[in-house]
C-alpha cells in the first residue's frame, strides 16, 4: 500500500466538509474530531482523490502436484495382470463415443497432463479403442527404471457390439465402432498394476505404432524369429508418440465401470485419450485411437499442471473510528478477489518438462468472489458488508476485543494470514461496494456504518493492491507522510 500509493504521488489539495459514513449512527462531536485531526496529520484533501490505489492486476499461479511428496525407494518395481478382467459398460463408453468422434477434433475435451510415480500402488486398463493404426504398444517410461514396460498391444481388448454377442472380438483397423456404424456394448480387457516404482520419479506413457503390416511384421514379427536377410534386421522403426509431446489427454466426464465404482472416487480415478499421429495442423486429433483409466489409492498419478487460477482483486484497509486520531488503518484488512481458472495448452511438452505455450481459454463455471480477511486491529464488534455478504466478527468464533495480526505488543505481521475466508457474490470492484458496520462506544448505543468514501472525502477506508508489496500499518503507527508524496 505504502509504495502503490507513493508511486500515485497524492496532494491534499481541499477540504471536505462532507461525511464518509453515516452521520445519523455517528456521534457529531466524534466525527468532527476524526475529519480535523486527519487534515491536521495530513492537509487539505485534492478533491479528486478517489482513496482507490489498486491496479487490479492479474496474479496467477498454476495447479500444485497431486503425487505423493514423501520420498520413495526404487523397490523392486512389479507389473502384475489382475487374476480377471475388467468388464466395462456401454453407460462408460457412451462418453467417449458421444464426445471423442472419430476424425474431429477434440483438442478441448481434455487436458495435457504431467505424471510422478505415487507412493501406492496403482492400476491401468483400457476401456475402449477407436480407429488406430495397424498395431499399436502402449509402453510406460519412468525415470531411474532401465527398462521401459511394455503394458499392452492392441489385440489385448476385447469387445461386444450387442448384448446378443456369443463371443467377445478384437479392434479391427476401424476400432470397435466399425467407423461409426455400430454401438459399443460392453468392453473386457486385462488390468495391470505397478508397485514398488520409485515415489516421485518422473513418468510418461507412449504409443509404439505400426502403419500397416509390412513395417510390423518386419519389426516385431520377423524379430521373435530371429529372421535375418544378408547379415541385418529386417526392420522399420514404428512412430513413437509420447504423451509429453501432447499425445495424450486427461479426460473429464466419464462414468466410474461398475467393477469399481463401490471402492474409487473421481479423487482416484482418471481417464486417457491417446493420438496415434502426430500433432499438426492437419491431424484430426480425435484422441479416441485408445482411451484407457488409471486408478489408485490415495490419488492416481497424475499431475496436471496445465490449469491456472487467475485471482484479480483489492486490499481495504479499514478505521473503524476507535480514536479519532488513529490513522493506522489497520482495524479491518481484508482481500476481496475474484478467481477462476484457465486452461493453458501447449504446442509440445518434452522429456524435460520445457512447455511451449500455445494459447489459454477460461474455464466456464469457475469464475468466483471471495474474501480474506488478515487483520482485525479493532475492539468492537463489526459486521463487514461486501456486495450481498455479511460476515460478523462476534458471530465468526471471536473475541470482539480480540487484536490480530497487527504486530499487537510486538508479534509479527504476517501478510498471508487467513483470519476468515469466505464466498462472496456481487462485489463490484468499480463501484466498491463494501462497507463495516461498527458497534458505537461511550454513551452512544448501536452501530454507525463507515463506507467507502467518495472523491475527495476524508477517508475510513482505502483500497490497494493485494499483495505483499502493500502491507498494512502495526497497530498505532500512524500512516506517514509520504503516503502522499510523489518521493
Amino acid at each position: 500500500m505504502l509504495g502503490s500509493m507513493a508511486v500515485m504521488g497524492i496532494a491534499f489539495t481541499s477540504c471536505s466538509k462532507e461525511d464518509v459514513f453515516n452521520s445519523q449512527a455517528a456521534d457529531q462531536l466524534v466525527k468532527a474530531e476524526y475529519e480535523a485531526n486527519f487534515i491536521k496529520q495530513y492537509g487539505e484533501i485534492n478533491p479528486e482523490e478517489t482513496w482507490d490505489f489498486s491496479t487490479m492486476t492479474p496474479i496467477s499461479s498454476l495447479g500444485s502436484s497431486v503425487a505423493a511428496t514423501r520420498a520413495g525407494g526404487n523397490g523392486n518395481p512389479t507389473m502384475s495382470q489382475g487374476a480377471t478382467d475388467m468388464i466395462i459398460e456401454k453407460e462408460v463408453i457412451s462418453w467417449v463415443t458421444t464426445n471423442l468422434k472419430a476424425g474431429a477434433n477434440n483438442y478441448v475435451k481434455g487436458s495435457p497432463f504431467f505424471m510422478e510415480v505415487p507412493e501406492n500402488s496403482f492400476t491401468i486398463v483400457p476401456i475402449f479403442q477407436g480407429q488406430a493404426g495397424y498395431y499399436w504398444q502402449l509402453c510406460m517410461s519412468v525415470a531411474g527404471v532401465s527398462n521401459d514396460i511394455v503394458i499392452w498391444s492392441k489385440g489385448d481388448i476385447e469387445y461386444k457390439n450387442y448384448s446378443t454377442d456369443r463371443n467377445y472380438k478384437t479392434p479391427g483397423d476401424k476400432g470397435m465402432t466399425d467407423a461409426g456404424t455400430k454401438p459399443v456394448y460392453q468392453v473386457k480387457a486385462h488390468t495391470y498394476t505397478f508397485s514398488n516404482y520409485p515415489t516421485g520419479a518422473k513418468m510418461y506413457f507412449y504409443l509404439k505404432v505400426w502403419d500397416n503390416y509390412t513395417t510390423y511384421y518386419n519389426n516385431v514379427v520377423l524379430r521373435k524369429q530371429g529372421t535375418w536377410n544378408r547379415g541385418k534386421w529386417i526392420s522399420y522403426s514404428p512412430r513413437v508418440l509420447t504423451s509429453l509431446n501432447y499425445q495424450m489427454l486427461g479426460l473429464k466426464g466419464l462414468q466410474i465401470p461398475a467393477a469399481i465404482a463401490s471402492e474409487y472416487t473421481e479423487e482416484n480415478v482418471t481417464f486417457i485419450g491417446c493420438e496415434d499421429t502426430e500433432i499438426t495442423k492437419t491431424a484430426d486429433r480425435d484422441y479416441e485411437d485408445l482411451v484407457f483409466m488409471m486408478y489408485g489409492k490415495p490419488a492416481p498419478p497424475i499431475s496436471h499442471v496445465d490449469v491456472e487460477t487467475v485471482s484479480v482483486g483489492k486490499r481495504y484497509l479499514i478505521e473503524d473510528l476507535g480514536a479519532t486520531n488513529d490513522f493506522d488503518f489497520n482495524d479491518v484488512v481484508v482481500d476481496v478477489m475474484e478467481e477462476y481458472q484457465n486452461q493453458i495448452y501447449y504446442k509440445n511438452i518434452d522429456a524435460e518438462g520445457n512447455k511451449e505455450f500455445d494459447h489459454k481459454s477460461e474455464i466456464p463455471g469457475t469464475r468466483h468472489q471471495k474474501a480474506i480477511i488478515r487483520a482485525m486491529g479493532g475492539t468492537r464488534d463489526f459486521t463487514l458488508t461486501i456486495g450481498d455478504k455479511t460476515w460478523t466478527k462476534s458471530e465468526s468464533g471471536y473475541n470482539v476485543k480480540d487484536m490480530l495480526n497487527t504486530g499487537w505488543n510486538g508479534t509479527v505481521i504476517e501478510e498471508n494470514k487467513v483470519l476468515a475466508e469466505f464466498d462472496v457474490t456481487n462485489w463490484n470492484p468499480e463501484l466498491n461496494n463494501i462497507s463495516i458496520s461498527v458497534e458505537s462506544q461511550g454513551d452512544s448505543d448501536g452501530f454507525f456504518t463507515i463506507s467507502f468514501p467518495k472523491k475527495g472525502k476524508v477517508p475510513m477506508i482505502v483500497a490497494t493492491d493485494m499483495t505483499p508489496l502493500t502491507p498494512w500499518q502495526h497497530e498505532k503507527e500512524i500512516v506517514p507522510d509520504w503516503w502522499y508524496d510523489e518521493e
